[in-house]
């Protein structure tokens, strides 16, 4: 294997269309099946339902739990790699992983890091 330097924007490059596919996919897939959730329920989709609904089964506190223990130390993470890399906006993606979803604002946070 090369790792000579000459070769670093290339890879740059490439991080960058894969942190955007990711970013893309993300925002894509969630949806379909958000709007899938929402033409499919007879219920309302209050927060005490949605919540009721995601813990039915084991596998989906799982899940839960799974996506709670990594996306709080990646924020903590993202939070402070944005403040020493004094990149605009850094609080943004603590809203934007809340609002938006952590599937889009991770990739998102990684492609303008790269670019940083």
């Amino acid at each position: 294997m090369n790792f000579s330097l000459d070769r670093q924007p290339d890879n740059r490059l490439l991080l960058a269309w894969g942190y955007l596919l990711f970013a893309l996919a993300g925002l894509i897939l969630l949806w379909v099946y958000n709007c899938r959730a929402m033409l499919s329920s007879t219920d309302s989709l209050s927060l005490q339902n949605i919540l009721a609904a995601d813990c039915s089964h084991p596998f989906d506190t799982f899940i839960r739990i799974d996506f709670f223990i990594i996306t709080v130390p990646a924020l903590v993470w993202m939070l402070m790699e944005g403040r020493r890399l004094k990149m605009p906006y850094w609080w943004l993606y603590l809203a934007l992983a809340f609002t938006i979803t952590f599937a889009i604002t991770c990739p998102l946070f990684f492609l303008l890091k790269n670019h940083a």
